[in-house]
C-alpha cells in the first residue's frame, strides 16, 4: 500500500512530472504489468493489486488470492469495471 506524507520539500508539478510520466508508462513499472485499482470507502479501502483483493476495515485488513475468472468478477463487484 502506498501512502503520502507530507514531504519536507515542497513539491511542484515540475518538479515530480517526470517521475509521473516513467510511472505511468514504463513497461517496467508495476502499475503497468498489473491491476492496480484501489478505492477509499466509508470503513476503510478497497485494492486490487494483480491477482490479489485487499480489504481494510477499520483495523481488519484481509487479503485474497484470486483466480483469473475471480479477478474479473471481482473488478466488476468492488469497481463496476469490465476487465
Amino acid at each position: 500500500m502506498y501512502r503520502f506524507e507530507a514531504p519536507q520539500n515542497k513539491w511542484t508539478i515540475d518538479s515530480i512530472y517526470q517521475m509521473c510520466v516513467l510511472t505511468e508508462t514504463s513497461p517496467q513499472s508495476i502499475f503497468n504489468k498489473n491491476y492496480f485499482l484501489s478505492k477509499v470507502t466509508e470503513e476503510g479501502r478497497i485494492t486490487l493489486l494483480g491477482d490479489t483483493l485487499i480489504i481494510v476495515k477499520g483495523k481488519e485488513l484481509i487479503k485474497e488470492k484470486l483466480a483469473n475468472h475471480a479477478i474479473v468478477e471481482e473488478a466488476q463487484r468492488y469497481f463496476q469495471l469490465s476487465i
